[in-house]
């Protein structure tokens, strides 16, 4: 089975309820690097998962404890990605790293 990036698209836009507006002004925007995607098999997901130390990195703080701007949300989010475009088959999934500029926060999604 292939998923089109334009199927994984119309979640995206009815699950962040991207408006007119924002695509217009940028301020919502997509990029997909294929056209095409395979189905997600959560069994090789967690596979991955068990194997990658990603959730045993260290939050950067100063040291009053605050967060710093490196090895924070983004950092992370990108490691995990790294982990999962290692594996031929999890590297054709839609796993994507997802901007969420209201509130300043990478996060990844599979769909």
């Amino acid at each position: 089975m292939i998923i089109p990036a334009e199927e994984i698209e119309k979640v995206y836009k009815r699950v962040f309820t991207v408006s007119w507006w924002e695509k217009l002004f940028g301020i919502a925007c997509l990029r997909f690097a294929d056209a095409n995607y395979k189905p997600v098999d959560i069994d090789k997901l967690l596979e991955i998962l068990e194997k990658d130390k990603t959730d045993q990195m260290v939050y950067s703080l100063d040291g009053d404890g605050n967060p710093l701007e490196w090895f924070d949300c983004d950092d992370f989010t990108f490691a995990l990605m790294g982990a999962f475009h290692k594996d031929y088959e999890t590297a054709a999934m839609p796993i994507f790293v997802t901007w969420v500029k209201t509130i300043q926060h990478a996060l990844m999604r599979y769909s």
